[in-house]
């Protein structure tokens, strides 16, 4: 008989990236911590099935490494303000606007939500707003991570990321609250940004 031990934390990874050639790369990966030892299992969009074993020492250096871009340099417009601060709302109602060919509904959703937009603290126009829009939606790639473990004490302890990648480098889109409305920030993140905050939900499950 068969004895299943639970991982300390369940990581999952979705990510997806337009190459230069247009063709898509998409991967899910699914890692499981217990003790000093990490298994993932990754699928790619192709169907190929990858198993791996690490010690957990060279997890956070595995991580890095799934989300690794050629560091071509970004484009001329692909980076956001510093301290890009959107509503929530105006990010995810644009992009569905986008996605529908809806220009009229794109153009009144940032009419009606530009003023809340900022940049290192100052609001931005019209106009800055729309670019800053453009930008995020002409994002080449997305990653989603979350981590899940229990706690018996304490029950279930989840951590989300989301992360857009602009040229060749990766932002956070980490939610905040200001004035009682839900905002989302964009934040430069590196490779292996991703390893040590699975390091954190680990540490975290495990205090």
């Amino acid at each position: 008989m068969t004895t299943r031990t639970a991982a300390d934390l369940v990581l999952t990874l979705d990510l997806a990236v337009r190459q230069a050639s247009g063709r898509p790369t998409r991967l899910r990966s699914r890692h499981g911590v217990r003790g000093g030892r990490v298994t993932a299992v990754s699928t790619a969009f192709t169907g190929e099935v990858e198993v791996a074993q690490l010690m957990l020492d060279a997890w956070p250096d595995q991580l890095a490494g799934l989300v690794k871009v050629p560091d071509i340099g970004p484009g001329p417009d692909s980076a956001p303000a510093p301290g890009l601060l959107l509503p929530w709302d105006l990010l995810v109602g644009t992009g569905a606007a986008r996605a529908r060919g809806r220009g009229d509904l794109y153009d009144a959703l940032v009419a009606r939500g530009a003023a809340s937009c900022r940049a290192d603290g100052d609001a931005l126009d019209l106009l800055g707003c729309h670019e800053q829009l453009r930008r995020l939606h002409a994002a080449t790639g997305r990653l989603r991570a979350t981590g899940a473990g229990v706690r018996p004490d304490r029950g279930p302890r989840i951590g989300w990321v989301s992360w857009v990648l602009l040229g060749a480098h990766w932002y956070a889109l980490t939610p905040t609250v200001v004035d009682h409305r839900p905002m989302v920030l964009v934040e430069p993140r590196r490779p292996a940004d991703l390893g040590r905050t699975a390091t954190v939900w680990l540490a975290t499950v495990r205090r």
